[in-house]
């Protein structure tokens, strides 16, 4: 699915609808909890099917993004809003970790990576990265999570963080 875009909408105003509860003939979708990290927001829902009379309970990712158009002379400003959920594995790995326990597992490599994300790293782990120019990181602060390779020091882009080679204390 795209992107949604509301003209002349606020962030806010965006979230304060996706959470909204919702009733149509077939379901119901009710927002159990919700938070934003960065512009996604996450979300339990509750989604009940009325024909069958089943509940079940989803992990929402709601990608949230400003638009500003010209018009004239003036700036429209809009946001919208891509959703997806676990069973399509998103690419961002936020999610808090409690949100796990509250929804049956759809995609259990997306969860592999939030627990991944989520990691506790110490001070002298080597960070093996994928999808980066340099191969690894030897940490050196936790907050921020940084890192040295030859000599240069990076900022540790948890996501692409493949294995942690822990150093003995």
């Amino acid at each position: 699915m795209g992107w949604l875009f509301t003209p002349n909408s606020t962030r806010k105003t965006i979230i304060d609808g996706l959470i909204e509860r919702e009733e149509n003939e077939h379901g119901i979708w009710e927002t159990l909890r919700h938070c934003t990290r960065g512009n996604v927001l996450w979300s339990i829902i509750k989604w009940t099917d009325k024909k069958v009379g089943v509940t079940k309970h989803i992990i929402g990712c709601h990608l949230l993004e400003k638009s500003v158009e010209t018009c004239g002379q003036r700036k429209v400003v809009s946001w919208g809003y891509k959703p997806m959920e676990e069973a399509m594995h998103p690419s961002y790995y936020t999610c808090p970790l409690s949100y796990l326990k509250e929804a049956p597992m759809a995609c259990e490599e997306w969860r592999d990576k939030v627990k991944q994300y989520h990691r506790k790293y110490n001070i002298g782990d080597r960070l093996i990265l994928e999808h980066c120019k340099i191969p690894h990181l030897n940490i050196f602060s936790t907050k921020p999570l940084l890192g040295t390779y030859q000599g240069s020091n990076y900022r540790v882009p948890r996501d692409c963080v493949v294995r942690v080679e822990t150093v003995a204390a």
